[in-house]
């Protein structure tokens, strides 16, 4: 049977390879978070007014949030908004009564 050499770690090792690890993580979470929200910007802008309920959601996919309409101010009730979130940005989709795009709404920071 082959021997099986014991690898131990020094202190000086941990201390080296612990900052660069989460170098690494971070900077793959900050690509993840930009590409994601580029994919999602150019789904968004192809999202138009008068577009059904099932074609955003062929476009964009499940929303993460849907919320109801305040109707403050419209000339044409709105129903429901489908938004759709990314780090420090969200995607907002207004629909009529008859599930169609209304209008659209992008907030970064909220």
């Amino acid at each position: 049977m082959a021997s099986m050499k014991r690898v131990s770690l020094s202190l000086a090792s941990v201390v080296v390879l612990t900052p660069l690890f989460a170098v690494v993580v971070l900077t793959v979470a900050f690509i993840y978070v930009e590409v994601r929200s580029s994919i999602r910007a150019r789904e968004y802008d192809r999202i138009e007014a008068g577009m059904t309920e099932a074609e955003v959601q062929q476009e964009m996919g499940r929303p993460g949030e849907i919320e109801p309409c305040r109707n403050s101010g419209r000339v044409k009730p709105c129903k429901q908004t489908y938004w759709y979130f990314s780090f420090m940005e969200r995607w907002g989709i207004s629909l009529d009564e008859d599930d169609r795009v209304l209008d659209k709404t992008y907030n970064v920071s909220y």
